[in-house]
């Protein structure tokens, strides 16, 4: 239930003073009058005697030589909240604030206070209204109350609305991550922030497609809302003040080819709302992490709300300077709240309590985050619904990606693969490749990443996971492979297993019905089951006639399995989902590309001799540890398939050692301190706690991390990550990461309550 506080301000009365209608459902509307006491400068305080006001200043300037600042901040809020409401629309607030335990099915609790302020009043906007306090005796901030915490709205009226409905998002949420900055920046601390939300959001169990883009310039910032399309948009830049404009700005990367003395860009919240429509549609929320974006300006308005009204429903903003710890944590804290499904409300409060725990000294960084929301969202809305993604988590799960990222950062894995499954692109194979049997690159896990964001962007992922000490001696072995591949599929997604496969048909017609007598019993069996008994069998069968039907039969097969998801699941598998096989590390064929070249054609799995009706694109995903070049320089049987196959036209190759791109550095620091601050296990069976790298000493890091690894084409290693750290705590160049310590003990603290 939303509270509606309207504000108006009366310059030409007898007494300035603010006009206040204060409404609650269920209670008729209360009309009052909040007293102006202006200072020298011309500023409006709401106090009604010049004693009042100058308690009202002493107390927003919080001086360092309060004895309590604590105390001092409880004041401010009670001050505020009966200077706004009054003794009788305090009564009609804490009237609709009970328990939801003892609210009946027909009402619900109050949760929700939208002021909505003059749009140009800096006066009252100036003013930290998420502070508001009950003045009863015991009473605590409305924002973070464990009983029935209350999220402080700054309510936007939106032009650019217009009749729309805002709904949340009900399958797979995108997220785009994009830093105006480097990720070391030690002012910003952007990488430290970024892992902590990644950790928050969880790419995989959260049902979140999750993009990173630092050094973000304006174009850049518009060409990735345009190719991410986020539903969330997280942007963390330094906030300031652009001396010449005079108003708000954030500072993002200058454009190449400018001023040579220009490395920034003040951009104004009109840029940046063009920026984020990308290709005309804009986030549903937006958070920024930038001091002072959420400020008004003397006859202006803050960016958040200029965002607001530009059409981005909800935006999370900071009204001042906030420390780096308090809008990590708060930050960290509201994305996870967010992804479990949990109401904007109750996902504002946690983030505050969290924030207010680990506050020092009674600052108020936890109350600087302001919620600006238009006016047109509902109450107690929610930004993610899982009630109708629960079958894709479950599905998730069973098909086995679900796994600890170690791709983030690593964007382009990502972005290539919405190439893949974009019908209109060209690109159809992606290869993955270490530099030999030697590395680890973590392949395995990069195919586990893939597969579930296909799944999650409703595609149907097919992993074909060979065992090393029997490989597919030719391709029609390697087509039984991929028809088992495809019945695990079938199982997990509650699919017919005992479906009339293609594949089996044909091969079993060309082995002939003698040949077939001799490895199958006369009894029917599973299809999964036949499969693997005529594998043995089909060792030698490799007839150049045979080829074209077994590619036709294998995309059969596939496009079919994509059906029969569409047709059982049609709210998870539109009519855009398509197939894509991934198969995990066959090194050990010694005529791999060959077989699989046999397989392949531009389209992918190859549609050069099949029905129009079955010629869509089959996207292709390899992982392999068959190098680019052998040493001196000959050329591999990867170079030579990739050089002499008609299908490489459309094939991206990335090595791993080179997933990151050159001209930003700082993504593989990144990558390497997301590691870090995972727990590692400890020698008396506990674990370590997440840590993270210190503002100031990363070039101390980079050091580590280049000694430790001593040039090892090594992207993951437990025993390395474990080396690593010890030399980072041994030489201080680490911190404890407490945001899940500080949430637990949020959580025990909301029980004993």
């Amino acid at each position: 239930m939303r509270a509606i506080v309207t504000v108006g301000r009366r310059a030409d009365a007898d007494i300035p003073h603010w006009p206040v209608l204060v409404e609650v459902p269920g209670a008729g509307p209360l009309t009052r009058e909040m007293p102006a006491q202006p200072d020298d400068t011309g500023r409006w305080w709401p106090a009604g005697t010049p004693d009042e006001r100058d308690t009202l200043v002493a107390l927003t300037d919080r001086p360092a030589a309060a004895p309590s600042i604590l105390a001092a901040t409880r004041e401010y809020g009670r001050f505020l909240l009966l200077a706004l409401l009054g003794n009788d629309g305090w009564k009609l607030v804490s009237a609709a604030l009970v328990s939801a335990a003892l609210v009946s099915a027909a009402a619900s609790p109050l949760t929700e206070i939208e002021l909505r302020l003059p749009p140009g009043d800096a006066d009252l906007h100036g003013l930290t209204w998420e502070l508001l306090h009950a003045p009863d005796e015991g009473g605590e901030f409305l924002a973070q109350d464990p009983r029935q915490p209350v999220m402080i709205v700054r309510g936007v009226v939106s032009p650019a609305a217009n009749g729309r409905t805002v709904q949340p998002v009900t399958g797979t949420a995108r997220m785009l991550f994009t830093v105006g900055s480097e990720l070391h920046d030690p002012e910003v601390r952007a990488g430290a922030e970024v892992m902590a939300i990644i950790r928050g959001y969880d790419r995989t169990s959260s049902l979140i497609d999750f993009r990173v883009r630092s050094q973000i310039t304006v174009d850049r910032l518009q060409r990735a809302c345009a190719e991410v399309r986020p539903h969330i948009l997280h942007l963390i830049a330094h906030g300031s003040c652009d001396p010449e404009s005079a108003e708000h700005t954030v500072q993002l990367r200058a454009e190449p080819g400018g001023s040579a003395a220009a490395e920034v860009e003040h951009v104004n919240a009109r840029a940046l709302a063009e920026a984020l429509r990308g290709d005309g549609e804009l986030p549903l929320i937006v958070f920024l992490s930038a001091c002072e974006s959420g400020d008004t300006r003397p006859g202006g308005t803050a960016i958040a709300a200029e965002l607001v009204a530009a059409g981005v429903p909800v935006v999370l903003s900071m009204t001042g300077r906030i420390s780096n710890t308090a809008c990590r944590t708060f930050a960290r804290a509201f994305a996870s709240a967010v992804v479990k499904g949990k109401p904007l409300h109750l996902a504002t409060a946690e983030a505050r309590r969290l924030a207010f725990s680990r506050a020092r000294d009674g600052e108020i960084d936890w109350a600087l985050p302001a919620v600006f929301m238009a006016t047109d969202v509902p109450a107690d809305f929610t930004v993610i619904d899982h009630t109708q993604s629960e079958t894709l988590r479950e599905f998730l799960r069973d098909l086995g990606p679900e796994c600890a990222p170690v791709f983030h950062a690593r964007d382009e894995f990502f972005d290539l693969l919405d190439h893949l499954l974009d019908e209109k692109d060209p690109l159809a194979v992606l290869l993955a490749a270490g530099r030999g049997a030697t590395v680890s690159p973590g392949g395995t896990r990069l195919l586990r990443e893939l597969s579930a964001a296909s799944l999650r962007a409703g595609h149907v992922p097919c992993n074909v996971r060979f065992v090393p000490t029997d490989m597919p001696k030719n391709a029609a072995q390697l087509a039984i492979d991929v028809l088992v591949a495809i019945c695990s599929t079938r199982y997990a997604l509650k699919l017919d297993q005992n479906f009339p496969s293609v594949i089996l048909d044909g091969i079993e017609d060309e082995l002939g019905p003698e040949n077939l007598a001799k490895v199958l019993p006369s009894r029917r069996q599973g299809t999964a089951v036949r499969a693997k008994r005529l594998r043995p069998a089909v060792a030698e069968i490799d007839p150049a006639g045979f080829t074209d039907e077994l590619t036709a039969c294998i995309r059969r097969d596939l496009l079919e399995l994509a059906t029969a998801a569409r047709r059982e699941h049609p709210g998870l598998f539109t009519a855009s989902c398509r197939p894509i096989l991934l198969l995990d590390e066959p090194q050990q064929i010694p005529d791999l590309f060959r077989h699989l070249g046999i397989l392949l054609s531009p389209r992918g799995l190859s549609a050069e001799h099949s029905d129009r009706g079955y010629r869509a694109k089959i996207p292709v995903v390899l992982f392999t540890k068959e190098p680019a070049m052998r040493p001196g320089g000959a050329r591999s049987v990867l170079t030579r398939a990739l050089q002499d196959e008609d299908w490489a036209r459309t094939a991206e190759v990335l090595l791993f050692q080179e997933m990151t791109p050159p001209e930003y550095p700082d993504f593989v620091a990144a990558a390497w301190r997301w590691l870090v601050m995972h727990p590692l296990p400890k020698g008396d069976g506990g674990h370590t706690r997440p840590l993270t790298v210190i503002a100031d000493k990363e070039e101390s890091w980079a050091e580590i991390v280049r000694q430790q690894t001593r040039g090892r084409q090594v992207i993951y290693s437990r025993d390395l990550m474990t080396a690593i750290t010890e030399a980072g705590r041994a030489q201080e160049v680490l911190e404890e990461d407490n945001d899940d310590a500080a949430l637990e003990s949020w959580q025990d603290s909301r029980s004993a309550a």
